[in-house]
């Protein structure tokens, strides 16, 4: 889908209640998939298997870590508390060793 509001909207409305749900985009998506599922309540996917660019005009390659920072400052203007990998995997979404 598209990452602007009326799409991910009528997406999200659709979910069960308690549902968590994240939001990624390719390229210079991203950020803005990103900054709306903080700005709504929902997760995130950063990484540079999604995109390479720190910057939308592309003149700053990205890394990991300026993704998650990015995100931490984000998280930070819309108060959302930012989950620890622990308390994520606790939920059930780490793969098991079978």
């Amino acid at each position: 889908m598209q990452p602007n509001l009326s799409y991910i909207g009528a997406a999200i409305s659709e979910l069960p209640e308690n549902t968590y749900w994240a939001l990624a985009g390719l390229g210079d998506s991203q950020l803005k998939a990103n900054s709306i599922a903080i700005a709504i309540g929902g997760g995130v996917r950063i990484g540079l298997e999604d995109n390479i660019f720190y910057d939308k005009n592309k003149s700053k390659k990205a890394s990991n870590i300026d993704f998650i920072k990015q995100i931490h400052k984000l998280a930070e203007i819309h108060e959302r508390k930012i989950m620890k990998s622990k308390d994520f995997g606790n939920l059930g979404f780490y793969n098991s060793k079978r």
